[in-house]
């Protein structure tokens, strides 16, 4: 008889197994999917821009030939780095995903941090020719006193 029940019981436990597996199956085939299209988006314009960029560097005889060069350089990283995370996720390895949303946290925090920097310099810009204008206008108080001494010359 204890048999029987310890069959029954690991076939209700089969059966939640399955259930669980079914749930999970759902749940995470639409998601890998949108992944993947995401994925390839972005690598695709990765190879893209790669590749004009290559053309203008290379064929399209770029003035300095050694900084064109290195504009390329992060281009073919992120184009590398697009294709290894779209073999990951396809693949779904588990350590190869953690690497490749480490990686992307820091790309987005150095993209942050590089914004942060272009925009604070053109506020700084900004503000430095704006304060310039107003310190060379002059007030009607400077004005007058500017006109009564070259009236007494």
């Amino acid at each position: 008889m204890p048999s029987e029940i310890d069959k029954t019981s690991q076939i209700f436990e089969n059966e939640k197994i399955d259930q669980s597996l079914l749930y999970y199956h759902q749940k995470i085939v639409p998601i890998k999917k949108h992944l993947l299209i995401l994925l390839f988006i972005q690598w695709f314009t990765c190879v893209v821009i790669l590749g004009v960029e290559s053309y203008l560097v290379f064929i399209g005889n770029a003035v300095d030939i050694s900084s064109g060069i290195q504009s390329l350089i992060p281009i073919f990283a992120l184009t590398i780095y697009y294709l290894c995370g779209f073999i990951v996720t396809y693949e779904q390895h588990r350590i190869g995903l953690l690497i490749f949303a480490s990686i992307g946290v820091i790309i987005f925090i150095l993209i942050c941090v590089w914004f942060g920097y272009i925009i604070g310099d053109i506020c700084d810009d900004y503000i430095s020719e704006t304060l310039f204008q107003f310190a060379d206008v002059q007030t009607p108080a400077n004005n007058a006193e500017t006109n009564a001494l070259d009236f007494e010359k």
